[in-house]
């Protein structure tokens, strides 16, 4: 459900239509990120645009920054292309997935306390046909992003990727959980950090608008466990 690399997906990538009015955009802070300083990002050639899409009976919108690439079947996926000074060659950056799994396998009890997101991350991180085999897996913590209750754990690759996986619940259903998968080569992980609340700038899951604020609970710089995991 919650697969780490997400590099397949970008067979998915195509282009697609706004599909509904957006708010105004704040910034410039949505711009291409940057990811070391060996690299160079491409040459924005678009301005952000709003995107949306309904998936699994939920509605999900995000900025799309200017230079990156997009798909919006069966969640939102956004790529972003760095590349190489001497070559012109893309060589990697940040891919976020954005979707809705259900989760009703899941031994989850039907109930409105504690954190619901928190329960189904506990059960996945654990579980290798969720996560993966030839991963580190960090254990889930809990954070509460406005009114979402939320949890979140780190993925280190064999294949030498860095992950973060982000569940949001969603308010009185526990059919359903909003998670971000964040992957990024593991060379430019360390701009993880810095990189999300710009993208996820004025997140909405239903209408509802996640301030990135809220991210500011996470640790600076994230821990991401060491593979092989001793």
């Amino acid at each position: 459900m919650l697969k780490c690399v997400l590099l397949v997906a970008c067979l998915l990538l195509a282009a697609c239509e706004m599909m509904s009015t957006p708010p105004t955009p704040t910034a410039s802070d949505l711009q291409n990120t940057g990811v070391a300083s060996q690299l160079v990002t491409p040459t924005p050639d678009t301005a952000p645009q709003w995107i949306e899409a309904d998936v699994n009976r939920v509605s999900v919108g995000v900025w799309q920054p200017s230079g990156w690439t997009m798909d919006n079947n069966d969640g939102l996926l956004l790529a972003e292309h760095a590349m190489s000074i001497g070559t012109g060659e893309p060589l990697g950056g940040a891919m976020i997935y954005i979707f809705v799994p259900e989760v009703d396998h899941l031994e989850i009890a039907p109930s409105n306390e504690g954190n619901f997101a928190m329960s189904v991350l506990e059960q996945v991180a654990t579980n290798p046909e969720h996560t993966g085999r030839d991963v580190a897996v960090s254990a889930p913590t809990a954070f509460q992003w406005g009114d979402h209750a939320a949890a979140y754990y780190l993925i280190t690759s064999a294949q030498g990727f860095k992950s973060m996986v982000i569940g949001i619940s969603l308010p009185n259903d526990h059919e359903r959980l909003v998670v971000i998968n964040v992957t990024m080569p593991a060379t430019q992980s360390d701009h993880m950090r810095q990189m999300l609340p710009r993208v996820l700038h004025e997140l909405t899951i239903n209408g509802v608008e996640l301030n990135s604020a809220g991210l500011n609970v996470l640790p600076d710089p994230l821990a991401f466990p060491q593979y092989p995991q001793t």
